[in-house]
C-alpha cells in the first residue's frame, strides 16, 4: 500500500511541476503580448532629446522624446522588446511611429526599426 501511496505522490509533484512550468511560460508571453499591444498604441513624430536606462524603475531602456511641432516631451518605455533599436538610435535623431504598428522609422539614420516581443499570438 506504502509503495501506491509514493507513487501516486510522486505522480501529482510531476503534474504540479508541468502545469506550474506552463503556466509560467504562459504568463512571459502574455506580459510579452501587452506590452507589444500598448507599444502598437503609441503614435509619435519627435526627436531624441535623451536616452538612459530609468534604475528607478528597474533599468528599463527609456528614451525622452521631443514632439515636433509641439512643447511637449514623452517618456518612452521600451520594456521587455528584444531588438537592437534601443542600442542603435541617438540622441538628437528624429524618429516617428505610426499607429497600429511596431515599425519605427529613425529619420536622421534613414533607417526602420521592427520592434521584437516575445508574443506567440
Amino acid at each position: 500500500m506504502k509503495k501506491y501511496i509514493l507513487k501516486i505522490t510522486i505522480a501529482i509533484w510531476v503534474v504540479c511541476i508541468i502545469i506550474s512550468l506552463n503556466h509560467w511560460n504562459f504568463f512571459t508571453t502574455t506580459i510579452d503580448c501587452y506590452q507589444k499591444k500598448i507599444m502598437e498604441d503609441y503614435e509619435f513624430n519627435g526627436i531624441v532629446s535623451k536616452r538612459f536606462r530609468d534604475f528607478d524603475n528597474h533599468g528599463t531602456k527609456t528614451l525622452i522624446i521631443k514632439s515636433l511641432g509641439k512643447n511637449s516631451f514623452w517618456k518612452f518605455y521600451l520594456i521587455r522588446e528584444k531588438s537592437d533599436f534601443y542600442d542603435l538610435v541617438n540622441v538628437n535623431d528624429t524618429i516617428s511611429k505610426m499607429k497600429q504598428s511596431i515599425v519605427i522609422k529613425d529619420i536622421s539614420q534613414k533607417k526602420e526599426y521592427q520592434l521584437l516581443y516575445d508574443c506567440k499570438k
